[in-house]
């Protein structure tokens, strides 16, 4: 069975009544209980993602490593070289001190040649021990700690004396000039870190090259489908039940978790109406058979006369909340679903019969796409082209 992945991040953006997340390489938007593909630019948003791909984001840093050899950005180093470049500032330090302790030195000519031949020497012995450094792998690891607000090249504080860090970091020779921009952008990272959220509220499973990320908001599903080879994807929404079974299909992996109270909500409404509906139909069908034996009784009789009234009373009440009950929609308009038709013969209905659908997925939906519809309560799969909105209902 395939893994879940559900320690999916991704920067959180209040945009215009909702909010702007990211999963498989796709924009999303989430309105209250609706989820749509969300494919206009956003500045802000668009620099929270590149820093997420290019930064390991983490509940308390952001990090990145540099090579400093090659003076670029790499995934991953070998350890020896973050305590190389340590190093080599350590030597550097030591070296110019010296260097410049000499010529002091010697300019106040009150050394002896003994005690300048030790210092040249002990400055041979640094170029030499910093020609190995240099050649050697270096490597830094920037890190921003959230909590401090503090930055770190390997394990000293870079503090910026109010240039700022990417300056700071700049001017002390660490990258080259021409990566400032990738500074800037950690930076912006770093102090939107707020933004970026694990999102509970998804799950990703992947077979081979296919990417399936299930989302729920309120009580809809949602299904991200992603060819991560050709990078086509397809985004649906679907049933718990049927989004259960689509995931399987398609990745092996079970995300019943994620949606269970789901089914265990609309099942449980469907089936208290169901019980409600049959206890009516009870009541009514035990009145009726004590209006018959009543029939037989004498009607002239005042109490048999008013027991009949009353009868009578009760049977029109219930018949009346049965009707009620029988009309009344667990999926409506507040729900996202619009009353339609069936346009021609499907799945055992005829043509004119009542549905439901959901609006987003049939605004979403091509012509030959299959959607989910609700027929007397319960779920069926029609091509949308068999699908008449009612006139006047809004999508």
């Amino acid at each position: 069975m395939a893994k879940l992945n559900k320690n999916i991040i991704s920067p959180v953006l209040e945009h215009t009544n909702g909010y702007v997340f990211n999963v498989a390489g796709q924009n999303f938007k989430v309105v209250g209980s609706h989820i749509g593909v969300f494919n206009e630019s956003d500045k802000a948003f668009d620099a929270l993602l590149s820093g997420q791909k290019m930064f390991n984001i983490s509940e308390n840093t952001v990090d990145f490593i540099y090579d400093y050899n090659s003076k670029s950005i790499v995934s991953s180093i070998d350890e020896s070289a973050f305590d190389n470049f340590n190093k080599t500032l350590e030597t550097q330090e030591k070296l110019d001190f010296l260097k410049e302790s000499t010529k002091t030195v010697k300019l106040g000519g009150g050394s002896s040649a003994e005690a300048l031949n030790e210092a040249s020497n002990e400055v041979a012995l640094l170029e030499a021990y910093l020609s190995t450094l240099v050649k050697s792998s270096r490597g830094i690891r920037f890190t921003y700690n959230v909590n401090e607000n503090t930055y770190f090249a390997n394990n000293a504080e870079l503090l910026n004396h109010g240039f700022g860090i990417v300056e700071t970091i700049a001017s002390a020779g660490y990258i080259k000039y021409q990566d400032k921009p990738l500074l800037t952008l950690f930076e912006n990272t770093c102090k939107n870190h707020a933004a970026y959220k694990r999102l509970d509220f998804l799950v990703e499973s992947k077979s081979n090259n296919i990417s399936v990320t299930t989302m729920k908001a309120g009580h809809n599903v949602y299904v991200w489908r992603m060819n991560e080879t050709t990078t086509i994807g397809k985004f649906s929404k679907f049933l718990p039940d049927t989004a259960i079974e689509y995931v399987a299909e398609q990745t092996g992996a079970d995300v019943t978790y994620l949606v269970e109270d789901l089914l265990e909500s609309f099942s449980e409404r469907r089936e208290a109406k169901r019980t409600k509906i049959s206890l009516m139909h009870e009541m009514i069908a035990f009145l009726k058979d004590q209006k018959g034996r009543i029939a037989e009784a004498d009607r002239n009789l005042p109490d048999i006369k008013a027991a009949d009234n009353l009868i009578n009373t009760e049977i029109t009440r219930l018949s009346e909340e049965l009707t009620d009950a029988q009309n009344e929609e667990l999926l409506g308009l507040s729900d996202g679903y619009l009353d339609a038709t069936v346009s021609r013969e499907a799945e055992g209905l005829k043509e004119g019969d009542p549905i439901k659908v959901d609006a987003v997925e049939y605004a979403s939906a091509g012509k030959d796409d299959t959607l989910t519809v609700f027929a007397n309560d319960e779920p069926l799969r029609i091509e949308k082209f068999k699908v008449a909105l009612e006139a006047g209902a809004g999508v």
